[in-house]
């Protein structure tokens, strides 16, 4: 791609430690930002090295992402009386937090979302799939690390989340378009 595109700049590192020099007519991002620590500190970066009118694209999971997980690990933990707050894997931005966070000085902004169902045999193949791209959790935070409450999520999971294609997992999918408005 990089041969074949003219007037472009790729940059392939850390998006929370990049240092621009320049301004960007066009930023766009792919299914990086669900993972960022500090999501309001990386847009203002971005935002800022934008030229007038230029615009920033990317997509996120939304909130919705996973549901099927979230809501089996918390019926583990209600049937083992566990109160503490772990959780398992990410938790993500719902449409209206994300667009309350990417108001960004004069920036025109739209959300849209949509969801994807997926299947799998077994929720370990699920588990697996996440783990094969690289999805795992960047936030901090407590997480899971029990392994009788994480057997007990697995059974809760497949007992309550197994249609007639196999164990479901949605993914909710945010795409933000801001535009950097200049004076008019």
């Amino acid at each position: 791609t990089r041969q074949n595109v003219k007037n472009v700049t790729f940059h392939c590192e850390d998006i929370e430690r990049l240092r621009l020099e320049e301004s960007y007519d066009v930023i766009i991002s792919n299914a990086t930002f669900q993972w960022l620590n500090n999501l309001q500190q990386v847009l203002r970066n971005l935002f800022q090295h934008l030229s007038i009118d230029g615009i920033l694209l990317f997509s996120t999971f939304g909130h919705e992402t996973f549901q099927e997980l979230h809501a089996s690990f918390q019926r583990a933990k209600e049937e083992r009386n566990i109160k503490n707050e772990t959780s398992i894997g990410q938790r993500f931005y719902s449409k209206d937090q994300l667009l309350h966070i990417c108001k960004i000085e004069t920036g025109d902004v739209h959300v849209s979302e949509t969801c994807y169902i997926e299947s799998f045999t077994e929720v370990k193949e699920f588990l697996h799939s996440i783990r094969k791209v690289g999805a795992t959790n960047s936030n901090e935070g407590s997480y899971c690390q029990s392994p009788s409450l994480f057997r007990a999520m697995l059974r809760i999971y497949e007992r309550d989340f197994t249609g007639n294609e196999g164990i479901m997992a949605t993914y909710h999918a945010l795409f933000i378009h801001i535009t950097k408005e200049g004076k008019r």
